[in-house]
Parts: structure tokens; sequence; C-alpha cells
């Protein structure tokens, strides 16, 4: 789980906004904190995936009722 973390802290310093206090000069990484942080990706990637069936799901849900408000049911 510490890599996991190391990996989204890691992430969170790539993503965050670089200004002249917060920017992120040098940053040496190990190996287990690039594995944390590919793993942390990978879970990321199944994550949107699975989001992405949800949203689909509703989609379908929502022409499905439309479909039967419009059919008067």
């Amino acid at each position: 789980m510490k890599n996991l973390t190391v990996g989204l802290l890691v992430m969170v310093a790539f993503m965050a906004p670089a200004t002249s206090s917060t920017s992120i000069a040098c940053l040496s990484l190990d190996a287990t904190c690039v594995r944390a942080l590919a793993q942390t990706v990978d879970l990321l990637q199944v994550e949107m995936g699975t989001l992405r069936r949800e949203i689909d799901t509703i989609r379908l849900e929502m022409a499905t009722l439309r479909l039967e408000v419009g059919n008067g049911r």
C-alpha cells in the first residue's frame, strides 16, 4: 500500500500546475516508485474502463426510458 501511496503522490506532483512557488526542479525516482506509479496508472485505467461501461449503461437506460415515455407507458 505504501508503494501505491508513493505512486499517487508522484502522479499528483506531475499533474500539479507548475508555478514559481510549487515548481518541481528535479525529481529522481527509484525502481520501486516507478513500479508503484505504473501500477497506479494501470489501476486508474481499469477504473476508467469501468466508469465508461457504467456511463454507457446509464445512457442506454435513459434512451429506454425516453422510448417508454414517448410510447405513453
